[in-house]
This record gives C-alpha cells, structure tokens and sequence, in this order.
C-alpha cells in the first residue's frame, strides 16, 4: 500500500507538472500575440506619423523668400514636354504639395491638383502662391495660356 501511494503520488506530482508546462506554453502563446499586437499597434501610429508629417510647409515666408530668377534657366519650355513642366512646376513654392498634373496642350492649359495637406494653408498664403506659380509659369512655359489649381473641392483658374 506505501508503494501504491508512492505511486500515486509521484503521478500526482507529474501530473502537477505536466499542467504547470502546458500553463506556461499558453501564457507564452498569449504573450506573443499581445506582443504582435503591439507591433501591429506601433506600425499603425507610425504610418499615421509620417501622414501628418506630410503637411504643408506652405507659408508666407517661403513664398517670399523664394528665388524666382533660379527658374530663368526653365524659361522656353514647351507645354507638350510632360516631364520638364512637372519638373518645373515642383521647383515652385509648394511644388512639394502638388500631387498630379494634366496638360491639356490643345487648350494651352496645365491643370495641378494639390494634395489635401494644401487645406491646411492659410487660405491667403495659398491664393497668392497659386497666383504667384501660375504667373511664373505663364513667362516660362511656352503656349501656356491657363493654370487651373484644384484644391479639394475648389477650382482655381489663372
């Protein structure tokens, strides 16, 4: 009978172990879905640190600091090369903001479409860049008659 309670509980005791193990296993298990969890979480604030990092930097100051006589060497491209208008135009005070273009060669007109950062603007500073843009571009940029900003919801023609 002592061997038998021996036994017993030795296989008590193992028993005791063996849940103690499959214990440790879950608590693991749930700690490393917590803990991807937390990355997947650091991930998110992260991207949405890099959105609003991508605000404007549009300001007054920028505007009239800005060299215009740098954009000389520009001056004679034609509406119908893609490439060197939208070089050009990025050159610019908030070209930066500027996510696509459309030229619109037959109508001698270049449509930008800005970014909605662009809303967070003054909306004073914004009115004179886009005025200010479409002027150097007009002088530049050959058989450029319109440059049509939209901005959100808002179309602005020069």
């Amino acid at each position: 009978m002592k061997q038998m309670i021996k036994a017993a509980g030795a296989a008590v005791v193992l028993a005791v172990a063996l849940t103690g193990c499959t214990a440790v296993d879950e608590a693991r298990n749930t700690l490393d879905q917590a803990q991807e969890k937390v990355d997947d979480a650091q991930a998110y604030v992260e991207s949405v640190r890099e959105e609003v990092g991508h605000a404007t930097d549009l300001t007054l100051e920028e505007l009239q600091s800005f060299d215009f006589s740098r954009l000389d060497e520009d001056a004679g491209t034609f509406l119908g090369d893609n490439s060197k208008v939208v070089e050009f135009m990025r050159s610019m005070p908030s070209g930066q903001d500027m996510q696509n273009f459309e030229v619109k060669g037959s109508e001698g007109t270049l449509v930008v479409n800005y970014g909605n950062q662009v809303l967070e603007a003054d909306p004073a500073v914004l009115q004179q860049t886009m005025e200010e843009i479409s002027a150097q571009a007009k002088e530049h940029i050959q058989n450029l008659e319109t440059v049509e900003f939209r901005v959100g919801e808002n179309t602005y023609t020069f």
